[in-house]
């Protein structure tokens, strides 16, 4: 201790760190253990010493030993005649070696300490605190669950390697069976763990497993009444607070989760999505994701969001060129293609180019089939599906859509959770269907379990709202409707509120929902814009017009006529009409 290079660490210290390697926390630290536990917390060398006896004397050595390989940096050796003179030999020996550690001062390297969470492997901590900083630094997502799935089948009850898997699957739109599997082992595992650890698994099985929220934002508060610092927690309780709609504490909690810890990309791209939430601000949030850029370089998820708030802002030729860079950048990241595969089909959808959609459409689905990820094949035949019935009036085009996926991968074939019934159920309202979709609906009922149910609440409602409206009773349709916009979801229902609002011949009461819609800062917004945009801009300026409110129909058709402007051929008959009709308002206001 009295030397400026070595940190003796207190009982209180060392017992926390043997409790999460899972060793007795007054266990007696050896020099393989201790060399173990230096390794974990970034320590570079440790001190080992034994005394010997040697007839009525005693030999004390010391050694200086690097914690990673067991290499002895210095070694002193003192002698004490009897035990009258070990205390002084003591003091010898330690002033000896103390100048012996100054000498060696620039030689050591400590590695950075690695997470501290409870796991009895030091191998799959070590691969826990890699794919951390590949998720915080890089965005690498593969290569990150990749070495976290090898973290767990290392350490089966690693619960918070577990608990960051189902987190990353989430992120990545993988497999909701998968997502709900890795987190509930985090969750049934928490009894072992440290009470920051206890929070963080009971708080994103909460969230995602199980949609309590009010349980998941309890776990989080709890975190920050011991830490009121805790980034994690800062973070997480946001996001949460945008799930129940309370925006202010959002935004405030968010910008103090920055404040804390803006070390990850995710920091500057969770703010980012935060305050475009909050003021609709793109310019604000693409610097944010800029600075992220310079910070972060060639991290292809920032590269990402960038083009999503380009497409925002509604610079689609932007964002297309963005879309390019990335693309070419990051050729062997699949999670990467397969996000920008994504991105190329919905904003051409957008758009009205519904040619490459349905090529690009395709080409998602053979990189996530590809992948392992055969429900977004499903999905992909649902972005076709939606798109050709609202965008083009086609219900065949949409009825073969559904047919391509279902020829791909069998339903029946996927874990029950990934199935997605009560989405497939109101596309098959939408298609004229009710009686398949209530068959859907009840068989989801029937088998789902009680977290399952909850999670997918909202959705059933918005099915059963397709049916109500499939059999002609359009306002229990919008009552149904309205009633499933709550939750994460911003944009859900707003659409076919709108529908159903127009099929009841209440011109005023679909205006407005029409404009809910356009409305909605969503920063995902362009997996619905890819079918509902233009129609939602072309009815809105309809429907105005037919309500005398020249002015804001002017204006929606002026944005409908510019979206579409390179739409197909199919389209432009929809096109024209509008800019003709823009051209008469114009007149007519002089």
């Amino acid at each position: 201790s009295q030397s400026p290079v070595v940190q003796v660490l207190e009982p209180s210290f060392l017992s926390e760190a043997l409790g999460r390697m899972q060793v007795s926390r007054d266990a007696e630290l050896d020099p393989d253990l201790a060399r173990e536990l230096a390794v974990r917390e970034g320590i570079p060398a440790v001190v080992v010493g034994e005394i010997t006896p040697a007839g009525r004397g005693f030999v004390l050595t010391a050694k200086l030993v690097d914690a990673d390989n067991g290499a002895a940096l210095a070694s002193q050796r003192e002698t004490a005649a009897d035990t009258a003179d070990v205390l002084a030999a003591l003091d010898r020996l330690s002033k000896s070696l103390r100048e012996r550690i100054g000498e060696s001062y620039l030689s050591l390297r400590a590695d950075p300490p690695l997470a501290r969470v409870t796991t009895a492997s030091l191998e799959a901590l070590k691969l826990y605190s890699e794919a951390l900083r590949i998720f915080q630094v890089q965005g690498d997502a593969d290569r990150g669950i990749a070495l976290l799935e090898e973290a767990v089948r290392i350490d089966p009850g690693f619960a918070m390697a577990w608990r960051k898997l189902g987190v990353e699957r989430r992120n990545q739109f993988q497999s909701t069976a998968l997502v709900n599997e890795a987190l509930t082992r985090a969750f049934d595992n928490r009894d072992r763990l440290t009470e920051r650890e206890r929070h963080l698994a009971a708080g994103s099985y909460y969230t995602t497993v199980t949609a309590e929220y009010s349980k998941a934002i309890a776990e989080y508060e709890r975190m920050l009444d011991r830490d009121p610092g805790d980034a994690w927690a800062l973070n997480n309780v946001a996001i949460l607070y945008g799930y129940v709609r309370d925006r202010e504490r959002a935004a405030a909690t968010m910008e103090r989760a920055f404040v804390a810890d803006s070390s990850t990309w995710t920091a500057y791209t969770n703010l980012a999505i935060e305050r475009y939430r909050g003021a609709g601000r793109v310019d604000a949030s693409r610097d944010l994701v800029a600075r992220a850029a310079r910070r972060f370089p060639g991290n292809a998820a920032v590269g990402l969001w960038d083009v999503r708030f380009a497409a925002l802002g509604g610079d689609y030729a932007e964002a297309d060129s963005l879309l390019g860079e990335v693309a070419a950048a990051h050729r062997d990241d699949a999670s990467a293609q397969i996000d920008a595969a994504s991105l190329r089909a919905v904003l051409d959808a957008a758009r009205g180019r519904l040619g490459e959609h349905r090529r690009k459409v395709r080409e998602f689905a053979d990189l996530v089939l590809s992948h392992g990820e055969p429900d977004d094949v499903l999905l992909a035949g649902r972005w076709l599906a939606w798109t050709r019935l609202l965008a083009a009036g086609d219900p065949a085009g949409a009825r073969a859509a559904l047919a391509w996926a279902d020829g791909i991968v069998d339903i029946e074939d996927l874990p029950f959770a990934d199935r997605a019934y009560p989405e497939r159920a109101e596309l098959e309202a939408f298609l004229g269907e009710p009686a398949r979709a209530r068959s859907l609906i009840d068989r989801f009922e029937a088998e789902a379990d009680a977290a399952l149910a909850r999670v997918e609440e909202d959705e059933v409602l918005r099915a059963r709202g397709a049916i109500a409206l499939a059999e002609g009773d359009p306002e229990e349709a919008a009552r149904l409707y309205a009633r499933s916009d709550r939750g994460p979801c911003l944009i859900c229902g707003k659409l076919g509120t709108a529908l159903a609002w127009e099929s009841a011949d209440r011109a005023d009461s679909a205006l407005a929902a029409y404009e809910a819609y356009l409305e909605v800062r969503q920063p995902n917004r362009m997996y619905w814009d890819q079918a509902g945009l233009g129609l939602s801009l072309r009815r809105a300026a309809e429907l105005a017009d037919g309500l005398g409110e020249t002015e804001k129909a002017a204006r929606y058709y002026a944005e409908f006529v510019e979206l579409w402007k390179d739409a197909d051929a199919e389209l432009q008959p929809q096109v024209e009409a509008a800019r003709a009709r823009l051209e008469d308002i114009l007149r007519e206001r002089g």
